[in-house]
């Protein structure tokens, strides 16, 4: 049967139309393939779809042949094989076609999944067992397909379910409030700790028979109870003593100053990022410097912003400051100079200082005498005034 089998789908020809060379394909398998290139699939000579001829011989030839309908056949991992329950129909080649479309054992879509293999003859019975159909569960009125309703059931917090104390009937969702709040076997510990367990039913009368042994009880808690919060109050007491002391003893001068040489100067500018200083100590207290060289904001875009930050100021404590920060020139009258008095902590931030305290490109300026073996010096006179502690 070689001879009648298509070049391109391997299956017996329909329509069957030749190249110049006599190749012979299906017609619709040729037309397709000259859509993505103009030559014959065998020969490789040029070919468009003008030039293609019907063989008539061919057709006849295909015509005289004795067909089993396709749908006698199934598909397997291992390709095709007859099916025991197929279509029996033999039939001249030049009627299978019609045959087909009206085959009772062609393959049929399954309503509710792909997974479904079904003859088209067998798939009305196939829609009442199929095990991807929708099924209610019974007890919560929703759908579910068939092979998972057990399983649903199993959980479905509608489904009747007894509790294991007392025996009531009752829906699974409330299974958990019934014996936390509800039932009367459920066993209890005395609220007033008096180390009984005792059944729900049974807990009035314990209370009733036991007021003054709850009484001396809930006395007792509660001196256990004030004794507790007296000895954490005392604790917080000490603490915020030692904290105290502790920044007076570490108070060891009253003004600091600090000289920050930003190194790598150029690259930080054109990388437009930002700088900080090591932190310092004063009066117990840390601090640090930041510096951004184009600016912090927009509107600060190509000038340095520098400020003085505080390292955590807790609950409602005030620091009071006053500090001088400079800009350092190697001439002197070129130096430039801000001063400050801020109280700490800032709404809106922690630190202060200036956010455009001069343009990036003139202290950039290899003559501008600012920067210095590619670093910038910036130095900080600082003082604090007042400490306000808030206890």
């Amino acid at each position: 049967m070689k001879e009648f089998q298509c070049g391109i789908c391997l299956s017996l020809l329909r329509t069957p139309m030749q190249c110049k060379n006599g190749h012979i394909f299906c017609e619709e398998c040729i037309k397709c393939s000259l859509r993505s290139r103009s030559v014959c699939p065998t020969c490789r000579c040029s070919l468009e779809e003008k030039d293609l001829s019907r063989v008539l011989v061919v057709d006849r030839m295909l015509a005289t042949l004795d067909i089993w309908c396709s749908y006698r056949y199934r598909q397997t991992p291992s390709g095709w094989e007859i099916d025991g329950e197929g279509c029996p129909t033999v039939c001249k080649y030049e009627n299978v076609e019609l045959h087909e479309k009206q085959c009772e054992f062609a393959w049929a879509s399954c309503t509710f999944s792909k997974e479904c293999k079904i003859r088209k003859r067998d798939l009305a019975e196939h829609k009442s067992s199929c095990e991807y159909r929708p099924v209610e569960c019974e007890f919560c009125h929703l759908d579910f397909q068939s092979n998972a309703l057990s399983d649903h059931k199993s959980k479905c917090k509608a489904a009747p379910t007894s509790c294991d104390s007392c025996g009531e009937k009752l829906r699974r969702a409330d299974l958990t409030y019934h014996q936390q709040k509800q039932c009367p076997e459920q066993p209890l510990v005395c609220p007033y700790n008096c180390n009984q367990r005792i059944l729900r039913k049974d807990l009035k009368d314990h209370l009733n028979k036991n007021i003054i042994e709850h009484l001396e009880e809930l006395r007792l808690s509660f001196s256990r109870t004030l004794k507790d919060m007296e000895d954490k109050h005392q604790k917080e007491i000490l603490s915020l003593e030692k904290k105290i002391q502790s920044a007076k003893d570490s108070r060891r001068a009253s003004e600091i100053k600090v000289n920050w040489q930003v190194r790598d100067w150029n690259f930080l500018a054109k990388k437009s990022g930002y700088s900080q200083s090591k932190k310092f100590e004063l009066d117990g207290l840390t601090w640090y410097l930041g510096i951004y060289p184009n600016g912090d904001t927009p509107d600060s875009k190509g000038w340095i912003s520098l400020y003085l930050f505080y390292d955590g100021i807790t609950g409602d404590n005030t620091i009071k400051t006053r500090w001088k920060m400079s800009l350092v020139n190697t001439n002197p009258a070129n130096t430039i100079t801000r001063e400050h008095t801020v109280t700490f902590p800032l709404s809106g931030g922690q630190g202060w200082g200036e956010r455009r305290l001069i343009q990036t490109s003139v202290v950039s300026n290899d003559r501008s005498g600012f920067v210095v073996n590619d670093s910038l010096r910036v130095s900080l006179e600082f003082r604090v005034l007042l400490s306000t502690y808030e206890l």
